[in-house]
């Protein structure tokens, strides 16, 4: 699931007082949260590939 075009993606915040401890938990907290919607939107075929751009359909946005 880690190859071709990303189809799903969260931005996290950069705050002040970050480490990279505290950085990396929320990366992996939005990770969590998106992960079962992209296995979804895979499964469903909810979306197309057009060349490098992801389309995804509009019921699924």
């Amino acid at each position: 699931l880690d190859a071709g075009p990303i189809i799903l993606q969260a931005a996290v915040p950069l705050k002040d007082g970050d480490t990279v401890e505290s950085l990396s938990a929320r990366i992996l907290q939005e990770e969590h949260r998106i992960y079962s919607e992209a296995i979804r939107m895979v499964l469903s075929d909810s979306f197309r590939i057009e060349g490098r751009r992801v389309m995804v359909e509009p019921q699924h946005r």
